[in-house]
């Protein structure tokens, strides 16, 4: 009786309107929930994803450095910034060769002569694979001079030069084959050795020998005096971390651009993120103001009966369940259709992202589900004691 007395006029398109804003609010929020769980999943159960990165810093060459003393060299004190960075798991600096070096190789009939340089870095900083890593050895009393080289400089050779002058191409083993001697003089000495190529690397972009080899040889040949150091490596967790892109930007350091897409693409997917979580809150606070002001304009059309009731010895409590139940029915409705959308769209999604080989979970997470109930208590509380007030004035 009372149900038909109060909720006759109930203005339909205001509540449906409410009703979709709210679901559409809590199903973007929800959804921004899920991926979110997902990507960590994701994350964490392929490390691969987010193995630690080694990145080469340099600084950049300008006119001033070319007609100038300045070089562009890292400090001692810029080393030390560097390598306190939380960023930075461990960093080193680029040894050079302070000799000149001269490297003969003879392929067929054809003997190429050419000036080189040398870097070295500690050996954990090398890709080298397992069954080269044994070969990656040098003492003075071993004569053959293991040499690593980028796997970009054998495909210079092979698609470049080779084909301009009419030589052979050769395949990667065969590199490793190939008969090599190094000169190297300085402090008046000269010493040649037997080389060889070791490996061939995809990380850092530069011809590579043992970090022992380089120490002895600037030693004993090297004519410079200081240390010059004009490339640091580092090694971070999280390749993907903003700060490394805003301490690189700051202190004007660059590096290959490959490495920074990773934390460029982190930055906008989190901006996306929290874009799409907040126009999700707001959708939901817009849809409950809504849901108020519906209920509230409810209340004021049937205000002079519910005076009538209070005044019969009606309750102020019994008359506003009337209409918190009422409110209670729409809120499990709004989260019942939540889930399933959201439910329904994660099927959709699994049965794309799985078959790329990504293992993710078949289910939503209960926290995702724990988050709707919460939040729509919030809103029914916050209501309810609306709607309670607003029927308590009446008497």
């Amino acid at each position: 009786m009372l149900i038909k007395l109060l909720l006759t006029k109930t203005g339909k398109l205001q509540l449906l309107g409410a009703i979709f804003g709210t679901i559409t609010g809590m199903f973007l929020l929800l959804i921004t929930f899920q991926f979110y769980f997902d990507a960590d999943k994701l994350i964490k159960n392929n490390k691969d994803l987010i193995s630690p990165e080694f990145m080469v810093l340099y600084k950049n060459v300008s006119i001033f450095n070319t007609i100038g003393d300045k070089k562009a060299t890292f400090t001692d004190s810029e080393i030390k910034n560097i390598k306190k960075q939380k960023f930075v798991k461990k960093a080193s600096e680029f040894l050079s060769n302070k000799f000149k070096v001269f490297i003969i190789v003879k392929i067929g009939d054809s003997e190429l002569t050419s000036g080189l340089f040398f870097e070295a870095i500690p050996d954990d900083y090398i890709d080298l694979e397992s069954e080269n890593k044994l070969r990656w050895k040098w003492n003075p009393d071993n004569p053959e001079l293991p040499i690593i080289i980028p796997r970009d400089y054998v495909n210079l050779y092979n698609f470049g030069f080779a084909p301009g002058q009419g030589l052979a191409q050769i395949p990667e083993k065969a590199f490793e084959m190939i008969p090599i001697k190094v000169r190297i003089s300085g402090n008046r000495k000269q010493l040649v050795l037997n080389a060889k190529i070791a490996g061939f690397s995809d990380r850092i972009n530069s011809i590579m020998v043992p970090y022992s080899f380089l120490s002895w040889a600037n030693e004993h040949y090297g004519d410079q005096k200081g240390k010059m150091v004009s490339r640091v490596i580092i090694v971070t967790d999280d390749p993907s971390n903003p700060e490394i892109l805003k301490f690189l930007k700051k202190n004007k350091y660059l590096t290959l651009k490959d490495k920074l897409k990773k934390s460029r693409i982190s930055t906008i997917l989190k901006i996306v993120l929290y874009v799409v979580g907040g126009i999700s809150i707001l959708i939901i606070f817009l849809s409950f103001f809504i849901f108020i002001l519906s209920f509230r304009l409810l209340i004021s059309k049937s205000f002079e009966k519910i005076k009538i009731l209070l005044h019969l010895g009606y309750h102020y409590l019994n008359i506003s369940k009337l209409y918190v139940l009422y409110f209670l029915f729409i809120i499990i409705l709004v989260d019942i259709i939540t889930i399933f959308l959201l439910y329904i769209t994660k099927i959709k999604l699994n049965n794309y992202i799985i078959p790329l080989g990504f293992n993710l979970s078949e289910n939503i997470y209960p926290i995702v589900i724990i988050a709707a109930i919460s939040l729509s208590f919030v809103i029914f509380v916050i209501n309810s004691m609306s709607i309670i007030i607003q029927i308590k004035s009446a008497e």
